[in-house]
């Protein structure tokens, strides 16, 4: 990551032990000697809206299909304004909208 990113919105490990880190819009991967060539990506390239400013949190969550697992990715302080996606490692889906 350059110098100038000061924060890290969210973090989480891939399966496939890539490192995903979140910060503001963007969002990098990490492949263990470095960043991929492609890397800051827009979070609207996950399907994440584009009004969306930074992510509060990223987790893996259980496995859904017995093979992989899913990482739930959260906005909002409260937990009245709270919302969360699924993501799987080409798509995102909203899954339930607020909590």
């Amino acid at each position: 990551m350059p110098w100038s990113i000061r924060n890290i919105d969210a973090i989480y490990e891939r399966p496939d032990s890539h490192i995903v880190v979140f910060t503001g819009q963007n969002y990098w991967i990490h492949h263990g000697n470095g960043f991929t060539s492609d890397s800051p990506m827009p979070l609207t390239s996950l399907g994440l809206p584009s009004e969306l400013e930074r992510l509060d949190a990223a987790f893996v969550g259980p496995k859904t299909d017995g093979r992989t697992s899913s990482v739930e990715i959260t906005i909002g302080g409260s937990t009245r304004q709270r919302l969360r996606w699924t993501l799987d490692i080409h798509k995102v889906s909203l899954r339930g909208g607020k909590d």
